[in-house]
């Protein structure tokens, strides 16, 4: 019992043996074509591993492309595609297998599996490192990693693979400042920075900067605390300001971010009404909707894995302050609405009284709001460290059944499929 209790003290190293596992399944079992745009990321990846940074990308070939060009969609006559508009930091692990693949190997179906590779283990050190640095909510960040859409993005050329890693590493780090009341030394500054700059040029992974007022307590300058808050928002604007917006081929779409000031009721409404309507696909697509976003889990495995989330805060209780459960709460409905207003100016048919485009998938980013959210400053009854060890054990198995019961599915339904 000593040495399972020894091992449950280490959840970073639980995680990384199921990840490990499982993300290499999923990337073996996956076929190309079946992760939402993923063709279009490997064009980017190839475009970033070929010295193109900027998004502008000239229309021509990069010298990848020749043997992964049955894993790519064919460019158009336009300068742009879908991804452009991304910036090359979500694609730097990517675009390294892809190098190092072409250097080593003819056989395009090996650069494409390594490019696969660099993808999952950089989630997977990212993922890794937040769960050893966290001094709170270990097995919520385990837990949230191993979901089976983030591990699903995890391995693929997604830019939501390095952007979920790296957006879980972000909070945690800042958990570790806010929670461990430590002060700020020289080398958590040049870090703050460094996750600062960084999270401004992947997809809004400028939300984590809304913890960063926690940080000015007494012992810390609140203008420091101010000058982060604002780089984070002024590269984030300035990247997206100098690049293309990708729009909806197919539809013709408002595109008129200022529409807020002018019908605010109505948009408001629609945001209300598309909240309603599509809860239930945004929380499925968040634990799982695979495939091109069609593939969905048995309806047990979206029960079993919202009721073991829920039930981990209250057995694996956490002290957090009510300014943090409410800051919590208020960041995760300002992301819900930026999204969906994003959407509904670049993606939505003007026709459409309901916003279209958004997926699930896009909220496991900011799943760590939700854990200062559903935790309690204190609760009249205290689980006893045995009773919690128990948990964490069953949290554990269910996770691996339900990633089993997951392989399983997906292998078959791939199978058949071809």
């Amino acid at each position: 019992m000593t040495r399972i209790k020894n091992i449950l003290n280490f959840p970073e190293l639980i995680f990384l043996i199921i990840s490990t596992i499982f993300g290499l399944l999923f990337m073996i079992i996956v076929p190309s074509h079946m992760v939402p745009d993923e063709s279009s990321h490997i064009l980017r990846a190839c475009e970033v591993a070929n010295g193109t940074f900027y998004n502008k990308t000239p229309s021509d070939k990069t010298i990848f492309e020749k043997k992964l060009n049955k894993f790519i969609n064919q460019r158009k006559s336009e300068k742009f595609h879908n991804t452009s508009g991304y910036s090359p930091v979500m694609y730097i692990s990517s675009s390294l297998g892809i190098k190092l693949g072409n250097f080593l190997f003819e056989d395009g179906n090996i650069i494409f599996y390594l490019g696969r590779m660099f993808n999952l283990f950089m989630y997977i050190f990212m993922c890794f490192l937040a769960i050893k640095i966290t001094p709170i909510f270990k097995y919520q960040f385990m837990f949230v990693s191993l979901l089976p859409m983030s591990l699903y993005e995890g391995m693929s050329y997604s830019a939501d693979s390095f952007n979920n890693g790296f957006a879980f590493l972000f909070f945690a780090y800042l958990f570790k400042l806010i929670f461990l009341n430590k002060e700020l030394t020289k080398k958590d500054y040049i870090l703050l920075t460094i996750f600062t700059s960084l999270g401004s040029f992947c997809k809004l992974n400028i939300f984590p900067l809304f913890l960063f007022p926690f940080l000015s307590i007494k012992k810390h300058k609140f203008i420091k605390v101010t000058t982060y808050i604002l780089l984070g928002i002024i590269i984030s604007y300035t990247w997206a300001h100098i690049n293309n917006i990708y729009l909806n081929p197919q539809e013709t779409v408002i595109n008129d971010f200022s529409i807020i000031f002018k019908y605010p009721v109505e948009v408001l409404k629609e945001i209300i009404i598309s909240t309603l309507e599509n809860s239930d696909a945004y929380l499925k697509g968040c634990i799982g909707i695979l495939g091109l976003y069609n593939v969905y889990l048995p309806m047990y495995i979206y029960i079993a894995i919202i009721t073991l989330f829920i039930s981990s805060f209250i057995i694996l209780h956490e002290n957090v302050k009510i300014k943090l459960q409410i800051t919590g709460l208020l960041v995760f409905i300002l992301f819900h609405i930026l999204l969906l207003y994003y959407y509904l100016n670049t993606w939505t048919p003007t026709y459409s009284k309901v916003i279209v485009g958004i997926q699930g998938r896009y909220y496991i980013q900011i799943l760590p709001y939700l854990f200062l959210t559903l935790s309690k400053n204190s609760y009249k009854y205290q689980f006893s460290e045995r009773t919690k060890n128990i948990y964490k054990i069953i949290l554990i198995v269910l996770l691996v059944i339900i990633l089993i019961i997951v392989t399983k599915g997906i292998n078959l339904i791939f199978n058949i499929n071809k």
